[in-house]
């Protein structure tokens, strides 16, 4: 016979195999494609509109299923249909399959068209042509090119060498074609020294008619001529034209000691006009009419500016002394209203164009209007209206084309107040009277919220009337699959969420002391917060068999708190006339970490009563107390006829018990049972493998409770020396 701790032991080694091994196993499942999953298959259509979509299956790494419309069988479950076709936006949706299944169409969304951007040399001026073209940093060519973008703002850059960059930020609409006139403008030229000196200081440096510094001083300029002045204080100022040569270095030096100090002055009159601003020599003076004086003999710049008016620019010599007259006058701009143009076209003959409610005759139309927002209007009896909002900017050309399809009439009857969709947009409830709808191939909803939604693929042809009456299926009662399936993969049978009414588990466990468990857990009833289940459970180790009724009721959740309490009771019994009682009561809490996993801390008492021999043996058959030395230790010390010796070890090890358990040396396991109430402390993992299975782990203790004689080997051969007081199972969790 094995040794009671070798058996222990290997029962609890195959409880943490099976633990560690059930992860694995799921993780292979999950690596199947979703189509090779095990189990009986139904057949599913899957169709879109429009048609020849690509079709996968929870997700691309599958590879492809099909193209729309494709029929299929697939085992039951849940499944994320994804669908991909060029011109419209990625779809993806998660649908249930079961035994019985409708089609499944799905009406895909039309990708944005792009806009174009048309990027040329001037037709003045052709310096951009060739120049290398970047559109939002990316390099896309030469001009002249076009490319075509998204709706939005975008950068446009062009750049050629010998030539500045050239960069401008458009605004374009879906569909727009813009076109951009491009002109570029040469470098600075090269660079060359003056020095330039003088016989007085301070000095003030001019050249070309800008200020630079006081001399003595050195002044980098563009190659070419230049006319270079040196000032000081009243004295006339020095003038000379000068050649600067690139990169090559000119001297200058002013002689200003020999000049004479003079002044003189300009009067300026502008006829009809008062209060335009007078400028000499950059600086402004004074306003119109008046006399600017002290102003040094040589040639002066006047320039005379007012508002609405062209400036007035003229070289005016002042003599020492004189007065210089200067009659001005200053010329009316004429005002530029902005214009854009609008160009609106159709691929449809004769369609009448309306622009901001105002016919402007059959498509095409081109008009210069000012900028602002304008509502296109395209018009053709026997096809939808047509209408776009556009922004037109100074000097832009907008071009509308205007798509029109021809037109049936709709007339739906079906329960009142239902929701009549075409391709996924809102045309009418029901019933509803003959509505315009463009011809071809179209996806019919009609949605109702008593109802189920109702979905057929329809054709509309040009002036004929398509008549439809539709009877809807009510919705059923009660949660979705998709409700049922999130609720079952958070079921738990040892947190203190009791299950909802209807619900089932049924859970296998390994451990100590009882080697093997198995209970079943099911729904009562739900009012409000409160809730409750119940079931049955047989544990055993052996020399112990025990069957408990139990119950469960939660009464308080809060977010992903639940607080409940517990109760169980039952017995059983072993061999030679052993029995046992148990009932447990205790309240705790659990934390549900969504559906994945629960953990519960749990406090209880367990309150007990053994009877762990038989009778006394005088009145029992001679072998029935013949499996534990412990029952006949007082036969032998009394004497009594036939009792055999007990070896010493087993009569020191009852000494011990009784003692720890406080009873008297005379306790007589054979007429006295071993009853006791321990509080004991418990946490419970549960891990949901799937919607159908959990693996739990049970960790607990009576930390400050005493042995209980069943658990010790005195009693059972099975048990350890002494109670370890420490306790621990795991196994699996079977959800319905």
């Amino acid at each position: 016979m094995p040794r009671p701790r070798l058996l222990f032991a290997h029962a609890l080694a195959a409880a943490l195999a099976l633990s560690f091994a059930f992860p694995a196993l799921s993780g292979t499942a999950l690596a199947q494609k979703p189509w090779e999953r095990k189990g009986a298959k139904y057949r599913v259509k899957i169709d879109s509109s429009p048609q020849q979509a690509v079709i996968y299956l929870d997700s691309k790494e599958h590879g492809i299923l099909g193209y729309t419309p494709h029929d299929t069988k697939l085992p039951k479950g849940t499944y994320k249909v994804i669908l991909e076709l060029p011109g419209y936006k990625p779809f993806s949706r998660e649908v249930t399959v079961g035994r019985r299944n409708d089609p499944f169409l799905f009406v895909l969304e039309r990708a944005p068209r792009p806009a174009t951007l048309d990027v040329r040399a001037s037709t003045q001026d052709d310096s951009a042509a060739g120049g290398k073209l970047t559109v939002d940093n990316v390099q896309v060519g030469t001009v002249p090119n076009s490319v075509e973008v998204a709706a939005g703002r975008h950068q446009i850059v062009v750049t050629k060498e010998g030539f500045n960059t050239y960069s401008e930020w458009v605004d374009v609409n879906e569909a727009e074609r813009r076109t951009i006139m491009v002109i570029l403008v040469r470098n600075a030229p090269q660079l060359g020294t003056l020095v330039i000196t003088a016989d007085l200081a301070p000095a003030e440096v001019w050249i070309d008619g800008q200020k630079r510094d006081d001399a003595p001083c050195i002044v980098q300029l563009p190659a070419g001529p230049h006319t270079v002045e040196v000032r000081s204080g009243t004295l006339q100022p020095f003038k000379q034209a000068v050649i600067v040569t690139a990169g090559q270095q000119t001297k200058i030096t002013a002689t200003l000691s020999a000049q004479i100090p003079v002044k003189g002055s300009i009067r300026v009159h502008t006829p009809g006009l008062k209060g335009a601003e007078i400028y000499v020599d950059g600086e402004l003076k004074g306003t119109s009419p008046g006399e600017i004086g002290e102003l040094k003999p040589g040639t002066h710049v006047i320039e005379i500016r007012a508002a609405g008016r062209k400036p007035f620019e003229r070289e005016v010599t002042v003599k020492a002394g004189e007065t210089t007259y200067v009659k001005a006058d200053l010329e009316i701009i004429p005002e530029v209203k902005p214009v854009g143009r609008l160009v609106v076209k159709s691929m449809i003959p004769m369609a009448e164009v309306f622009i901001d409610g105002a016919s402007f005759g059959q498509a095409p139309v081109t008009r210069e209007v000012p900028p602002g927002r304008y509502i296109i209007v395209v018009q053709k009896a026997g096809f939808p209206e047509f209408r776009r909002e556009v922004n037109l900017a100074h000097n832009q050309v907008v071009e509308v084309i205007a798509e029109m399809r021809a037109v049936g009439r709709l007339m739906v009857l079906a329960p009142p107040g239902a929701s009549v969709l075409i391709d996924g947009q809102l045309v009418g409830r029901t019933p509803m009277s003959p509505t315009e709808v463009p011809t071809g191939d179209h996806i019919l909803e009609i949605r109702h919220a008593n109802y189920i939604e109702y979905r057929q693929p329809i054709k509309i042809e040009g002036g004929k009337p398509a008549n439809f009456e539709i009877e809807l299926k009510p919705k059923p009662t009660g949660p979705t699959p998709a409700e049922v399936a999130k609720m079952r993969l958070g079921l738990s049978s040892f947190g203190t969420r009791a299950l909802p009414p209807g619900a089932f588990t049924a859970d296998i466990g390994f451990g100590f002391p009882y080697l093997f468990s198995g209970r079943m857990t099911v729904g009562a009833f739900r009012a409000g917060p409160i809730a409750m289940d119940g079931g049955f459970e047989f544990r055993t180790f052996g020399q112990d068999n025990q069957f408990l009724g139990h119950a469960r009721v939660s009464f308080l959740e809060a977010g992903p708190v639940t607080l409940g309490g517990d109760f169980a009771i039952g017995g059983g019994g072993g061999p030679d006339g052993r029995n046992s009682f148990t009932m447990q009561f205790g309240a705790g809490f659990s934390l549900h970490f969504k559906e994945l996993a629960t953990f519960t801390g749990r406090g209880y008492f367990d309150v007990y009563s053994d009877r762990l021999c038989a009778g006394r043996a005088d009145s029992l058959p001679e072998d029935l107390n013949a499996s534990r030395d412990v029952c006949r230790v007082y036969d032998a010390a009394q004497g009594v006829p036939g009792a055999t010796a007990v070896p010493q070890k087993v009569i020191d090890d009852l000494a011990r018990y009784t003692a720890k358990q406080g009873l008297a040396a005379s306790w007589d396991p054979r007429d006295n049972r071993i009853s006791g109430t321990r509080f004991l402390l418990q946490a419970a993992l549960e891990i949901a493998a799937s919607a159908q299975s959990n693996i739990y782990i049970i960790i607990e203790g009576a930390p400050m409770g005493s042995q209980r004689g069943s658990f010790t080997d005195l009693f059972n051969t099975i048990m350890l020396t002494r109670d370890p007081l420490f306790y621990a199972r795991a196994g699996m969790s079977f959800k319905f």
